[in-house]
């Protein structure tokens, strides 16, 4: 299934998400089992097509779940269980940040966690940066690998999140 398509929206990775959102309430307003007051009127059909649009909805209002449906209608699948091997400097970089995280965790040093945070975060924006280039260029393997790593990095910064968390309190 084409989200955009869907939603009647341009397939590409910079979206107007206000459009977006326009867009699934009127056609929520059709499907929706809210909108029946005769429920013999409401089918299979209408309520398989409010889910699809629920579904459609949250993958292309966020960033990372749209690079991903773009690469999967351009037959690059992502398989977020899937163990990356990603070039040796990435690889690097993450075992340092992983290194650097255990680290003062141990020490209760919310400080230099704050500093990996706001490290990884500059990154991770200009990976996104990146992305959204890429797929602008339809250079969709160059963009998967990128997606990669930006999983990653999303992942490492909920950790981190987490970790600062439990030392404030």
């Amino acid at each position: 299934m084409n989200y955009f398509k869907l939603f009647n929206l341009p397939q590409k990775f910079e979206l107007d998400v206000n459009n977006l959102t326009s867009q699934y309430y009127n056609l929520q307003k059709k499907f929706h089992p809210d909108s029946y007051q005769d429920k013999n009127i409401y089918t299979k059909k209408y309520l398989e097509k409010s889910m699809l649009l629920n579904q459609g909805y949250q993958t292309l209002k966020n960033m990372l779940t749209r690079a991903e449906h773009l690469l999967f209608l351009n037959n690059y699948k992502v398989d977020k269980k899937k163990k990356i091997v990603f070039n040796a400097k990435f690889l690097e970089m993450q075992i340092e940040l992983f290194e650097r995280l255990e680290i003062h965790k141990n020490k209760n040093n919310k400080h230099e966690i704050n500093k990996i945070l706001l490290e990884v975060s500059q990154i991770e924006k200009n990976y996104i940066k990146k992305l959204k280039n890429f797929c602008n260029l339809e250079k969709w393997k160059i963009a998967h690998s990128i997606l990669y790593k930006l999983l990653f990095l999303t992942k490492f910064i909920k950790k981190t999140k987490k970790i600062q968390h439990e030392i404030i309190n």
